[in-house]
């Protein structure tokens, strides 16, 4: 897609733009393009897909009233009716002051009411498209029985811009909501989890407040406003609160480990997080900090949220408020129940990759906490990288292996290097089993031991620690340390891939060795002994299977060349090899 971009800019400048913010994204190791989690095989809309779309008859000079829920467990979609101004009445069920719109978006967990007035004897298609542009939902509202519907002459939105130039106020009414550059580019990178707080109750002057002590007083904070959202529009006709209420200060900064798929909220996933404790008849204000590149719609059970958009005692009452990339939105909530209560990220995946918590009343009985620890255990996970290839002129195969099992933070690797066949002889093998522990979001450290059967004259077994993350411009990096017979020797590893089309991509690899004694008899030599390099292309043929073709160059160096040498071994190679590699 960048390069498709890239190459379709018109000007220089446009050139820049699109260029700067690519090598910014790859800085921070996050796509550039990254808008949704899942492409999904269908979209529907009341069920139904576009090749059979929902329809509803409907009369000339008819009001017609849409109710439009996003129910999808993690799709935002662009709504439009062609040719129609909608007017906008209702939000999670409260109303709002009507205004017209063109188009608007819905997240998972909104619930938005239109009205639209039927002026002319034609269908009126109701287009919804996903807002990463990969699929699309149609409904009907037909004036005739047999009318004709030619949804495919309906003009897509624009095909999204790189999530860093986007403007997410999408409920303008006018404007496409990828027309703008996108403000507060520089909130974007992600905090440690060390730098979370989790709540903390503070007056509105920022001081920290217990639960039980009253507020004397009310005074301004210095940020009681949104940022721009697609809900600036929305405004109660009646009075929802009291702007001078006193309020106890909330910080719920939204992020995540995109890579590894962990979803936090203050730093830590839903199994690691305390309740956050309210008291019954408090107002409390959150000031949602998303951090993240990702929409995060957060939905709270048993309250409702006070919009804060600028309107004052008429801000809008919503169960559902998705926070934008990069963007800061404040909602004050209403102690005014008991026990405790569901809070999450309204994106099913997110949900449950994390992103949740407990809002719980200071006077919760303890036996109402019963059924939380279910939700709270902690989660094994499995994942395999397998690779097999081979050299079928010459008879020669390798298989890698790299095993990963365990919860998000402690797991146990089985990690078989280029495991090598030369007519039928195991010629090669290398093999760690380590202890693997997650240190942030890019960086892992682990320890254990390492077998190696050949090239040694006779196996052995050597204890090694080692480092394995991902640099920026997503450079995958594992270096590692075994310590054998008095030589330490030092393998460093790195590698890219990079996506040229849709389905094929380029995997780049260089790995050398060094050590810091030689032992002749398991062909180990001071000083650098081997840089290697792996050129392979790939073709995905799904999320799981992928066939490549691979040429590896590998030059011995120092010592070991010297070794090699003497018994006639070569002292260079170059392979060619078909591969498949499976995940699972």
């Amino acid at each position: 897609q960048f390069f498709h971009d890239y190459s379709k800019a018109k000007t220089p400048p446009a050139k820049t733009k699109i260029l700067d913010a690519y090598k910014m994204m790859q800085t921070m190791r996050m796509s550039v393009y990254d808008i949704s989690d899942i492409a999904y095989d269908a979209y529907l809309l009341n069920g139904h897909t576009k090749t059979s779309p929902w329809t509803a008859n409907v009369k000339m000079g008819d009001v017609v009233r849409l109710r439009f829920i996003g129910a999808g467990a993690s799709t935002i979609f662009h709504i439009k009716i062609p040719g129609t101004t909608m007017l906008m009445v209702q939000a999670d069920g409260n109303n709002v002051k009507p205004y017209s719109i063109k188009h608007f978006s819905i997240s998972p967990g909104d619930t938005f009411d239109v009205l639209v007035k039927i002026t002319k004897d034609r269908p009126y298609i109701i287009y919804a498209e996903s807002i990463d542009s990969l699929g699309t939902a149609i409904g009907v509202l037909k004036t005739q029985p047999n009318q004709v519907i030619n949804y495919k002459n309906i003009k897509p939105f624009p095909k999204p811009q790189p999530i860093i130039m986007m403007n997410h106020a999408t409920h303008k009414g006018g404007s496409h909501p990828s027309s703008h550059s996108m403000q507060n580019t520089s909130g974007h990178k992600m905090m440690a989890a060390n730098k979370h707080h989790g709540h903390n109750n503070q007056s509105i002057h920022g001081k920290k407040m217990p639960h039980n002590m009253a507020m004397q007083h009310t005074k301004k904070i210095t940020q009681s406003l949104s940022s721009k959202t697609k809900y600036d529009r929305l405004q109660s006709p009646v009075k929802t609160n009291n702007p001078n209420t006193p309020v106890h200060i909330i910080h719920m900064n939204l992020s995540g480990y995109m890579d590894r798929y962990i979803w936090f909220l203050n730093g830590v996933p839903f199994y690691k997080a305390k309740p956050i404790m309210i008291k019954h008849g408090q107002w409390y204000r959150i000031i949602f900090t998303n951090d993240t590149m990702m929409h995060h719609p957060m939905h709270i059970h048993g309250h409702w949220f006070i919009l804060r958009n600028g309107h004052g005692a008429y801000d809008p009452k919503l169960h559902t408020i998705d926070v934008p990339p990069g963007a800061t939105v404040i909602a004050d909530l209403h102690a005014n129940e008991t026990g405790q209560w569901f809070f999450h990220c309204h994106n099913l995946i997110h949900m449950k990759a994390g992103m949740a918590n407990i809002f719980r009343y200071t006077d919760t009985p303890k036996e109402e906490f019963v059924g939380l620890s279910g939700h709270k255990t902690i989660r094994w996970h499995y994942a395999n990288d397998l690779e097999l290839s081979g050299d079928f002129i010459h008879h020669t195969y390798e298989i890698s292996l790299n095993t990963l099992i365990g919860s998000d933070y402690n797991k146990l690797q089985l990690y078989a290097r280029d495991i090598e066949i030369e007519n039928g002889k195991l010629t090669h093998a290398n093999i760690d089993v380590f202890y693997w522990r997650l240190i942030s979001q890019f960086w892992a450290i682990k320890g254990g031991v390492n077998y190696v059967y050949r090239p040694s004259s006779k196996p052995y077994i050597q204890p090694g620690i080692g480092i394995v993350g991902l640099m920026p411009y997503f450079i995958k990096t594992n270096i590692r340390t075994y310590l054998h017979h008095g030589s330490t020797k030092l393998d460093i590893q790195l590698e890219r891939n990079t996506q040229i089309t849709h389905r094929i991509f380029l995997k780049l690899n260089v790995e050398g060795v060094l050590a810091t004694k030689t032992i002749a008899k398991d062909e180990i030599g001071s000083g650098l002994n081997s840089l290697q390099w792996t050129i392979q292309p790939y073709y995905q043929l799904n999320s799981n299977v992928a066939l490549y073709l691979q040429y590896k160059h590998t030059n011995y160096y120092g010592a070991l060349r010297n070794i090699l040498a003497n018994e006639g071994a070569p002292t260079r190679e170059d392979i060619y090899s078909l591969g498949l590699e499976l995940l699972f």
